[in-house]
């Protein structure tokens, strides 16, 4: 679970890093709750392994 401040450009760096470094089956979640969960999933290799999570709102799973 990544739960870097509310920055965008920290959050999807944090991601590109995490990507390569953990197995393919591993589901990647975010703690957002003002960034878009689809554009931070668009920024992995495995956008349907990606779910987000808001303090404000339930899980999101995005399916592609």
């Amino acid at each position: 679970i990544e739960a870097a401040t509310e920055d965008e450009d920290i959050k999807k760096a944090i991601l590109h890093e995490l990507c390569p470094v953990v197995p393919e089956h591993t589901l990647i979640a975010s703690n957002t709750s003002s960034i878009s969960i689809t554009r931070l999933a668009a920024q992995t290799d495995r956008p349907g392994q990606f779910c987000g999570r808001s303090l404000q709102n339930k899980f999101r799973l995005v399916i592609p």
